[in-house]
């Protein structure tokens, strides 16, 4: 059986290899080999590609500060033709998973051909795959530049402090559009950058043109932001063209958390060269209505035919004024339930009020007088006053942020 299977695996890689069966002629040798000796002094070869791997990083924020405790999970590439499990052929990786030091500093020690940082995580952070280095090279087997370590120049690596988090009216609303030339007409598509949101204490926010909707709603023959594909002979033009009074936008590269404070144009504009399919990624901040709303929009423009263009992205809007755009999953999602208890307290029933009162040990339900009536300002203090209260018992990392900028 043993026999059977070293046969079969020395067919196989003779296969992958391309070596016919026979005999065949071995110039660096000089003499002829059987096809099984010529697999073998392949997978020797292909093994001696494997070099000894050392790494040495450092994680920093933002602000260049080390981060500490910072869990690092890369993966090292090797040559392994004899491994059954092996991807690709003979390509084989081991995982590792190191901590930062005091300093941020971290080593790994392998032995392959390649190194690959997979992910940072620690919580409060986070990684941008695309903007960190995180792929480096041993050997010649992959090509490139080959990664030179040295205790004393650690490769620095960015992991992102996050800021507190902020609701948004609209959190990661998706847009997908196509774009076809048409020679009679102009194709244009227009968003909503706010739709029908709560406040913290549960009153239906205002919208763009001082406007106010339940939740359910929704607008109706309105536009915050248009997009228009104009075609030339040799280009297509993206037209960003904000809809609101007192309104601007900034088209760029950089991925910001906070929106810019200045710099703001009536419109924007990206410029594709035809023909050569390709895919962009850019950013999109529009102030509207003198800084009411702050939205950022990321979108990737793909290029599928000189005559069809896609826009693809998600919209974040924060409606509560700051500039700040920072966006956390589980803390909209925590924000958007409380608020929904909150607008459905404003009418609750006497019932309801007093589960309430048991649940959060309150003196009397959130907004009732002396007199048993309901007030709409004692309602907004008494809410606040329990909000900063579970905020303070909740252990998530954003209540406990500490803003260093």
């Amino acid at each position: 059986m043993k026999k059977c299977f070293s046969k079969m695996f020395t067919l196989f890689v003779a296969t992958v290899l391309g070596i016919s069966s026979g005999y065949v002629f071995s110039a660096e040798k000089g003499q002829n080999m059987s096809r099984e000796e010529l697999v073998q002094a392949r997978i020797e070869q292909l093994k001696a590609m494997n070099k000894p791997i050392l790494f040495f990083g450092k994680v920093v924020d933002q602000f260049e500060k080390p981060v500490v405790g910072a869990a690092v999970v890369a993966g090292i590439a090797k040559i392994d033709p004899e491994n059954p499990n092996a991807v690709s052929g003979w390509i084989s990786v081991k995982e590792f998973r190191v901590t930062t030091d005091g300093d941020g500093l971290f080593d790994l020690k392998g032995h392959g051909t390649s190194l690959h940082i997979n992910k940072i995580e620690l919580p409060g952070y986070e990684l941008d795959l695309l903007a960190e280095p995180t792929t480096f090279k041993y050997s010649r087997y992959e090509g490139g530049e080959i990664h030179s370590p040295a205790p004393s120049k650690p490769v620095v690596i960015h992991l992102r402090k996050k800021g507190k988090p902020v609701f948004m009216a609209v959190s990661m609303s998706k847009i997908d559009f196509r774009f076809r030339l048409d020679p009679e007409k102009q194709p244009e598509k227009g968003i909503y950058l706010v739709k029908p949101w709560l406040t913290e204490t549960g009153q239906e926010g205002i919208l763009p043109r001082g406007k106010t909707l339940k939740l359910n709603d929704r607008r109706k023959d309105e536009t915050d932001l248009k997009f228009v594909a104009e075609w030339t002979a040799d280009a297509c033009v993206i037209r960003f063209l904000p809809q609101l009074t007192s309104s601007g936008i900034i088209v760029t590269d950089e991925l910001l958390y906070e929106a810019p404070e200045s710099g703001y144009e009536q419109e924007g504009d990206f410029r594709i060269q035809l023909p050569a399919p390709y895919e962009v990624r850019k950013h999109l901040y529009v102030k509207s209505e003198d800084g009411r709303y702050y939205s950022r929009i990321d979108v990737v423009i793909s290029v599928r035919s000189k005559n069809l263009v896609n826009i693809a992205g998600v919209v974040c809007t924060n409606a509560t004024g700051p500039r700040n755009l920072e966006y956390n999953a589980l803390y909209q999602r925590e924000e958007y339930i409380w608020r929904r208890e909150m607008n459905a307290l404003r009418s609750a029933s006497k019932r309801t009020r007093e589960e309430y009162v048991k649940k959060y040990k309150l003196k009397r339900a959130p907004g009732l007088k002396e007199d048993g009536k309901f007030d709409k300002a004692l309602f907004r203090e008494d809410i606040k006053k329990l909000k900063a209260m579970r905020d303070k018992e909740n252990p998530r990392w954003w209540h406990k942020f500490d803003k260093t900028r």
